[in-house]
Formats: C-alpha cells, sequence, structure tokens
C-alpha cells in the first residue's frame, strides 16, 4: 500500500513543491486540488482519514468547553 499525503491547506506551498522536487515519487496532493481550501479543520480531517494529513498549525487550537457539542 502506498502512502498518500494531504496538504492542509495553511501548508506553505514552497513545501509542498520542495518536497516533489527532492522526492517525486511522494504522493502528495493540495488542499485546493483536493476541493478542502475552504473546509473547517474538522471536516478536511473527516474527509482525509485515508490519508497522512500534514498540517502547519498557525494559531493555537481553540479550547472547546464541555457544554460545546463538539467536545468529546
Amino acid at each position: 500500500m502506498r502512502i498518500k499525503f494531504q496538504a492542509d491547506a495553511d501548508l506553505d506551498g514552497r513545501i509542498v513543491r520542495g518536497l516533489r522536487r527532492v522526492s517525486p515519487e511522494v504522493d502528495i496532493r493540495t488542499a485546493a486540488k483536493a476541493g478542502l481550501a475552504t473546509l473547517e479543520d474538522y471536516e478536511v480531517l473527516r474527509l482525509a482519514a485515508a490519508q497522512m494529513l500534514m498540517e502547519r498549525i498557525i494559531s493555537p487550537l481553540p479550547t472547546i468547553r464541555e457544554s460545546d457539542p463538539r467536545a468529546i
């Protein structure tokens, strides 16, 4: 099985281009190519479940209160 990588919309495009240049055998897709650029992070994670998600975190993750329906 070949590992596929899905770049998050926040990942600098220079990283993807550099990776493709030095390791063309790596299968990596940009968020724009995958139609994921406008989606929320939780939706991207759901859709990319079978792929490795490479993400550069720009800001800290928000705190989810226990009363929030997204809280586990």
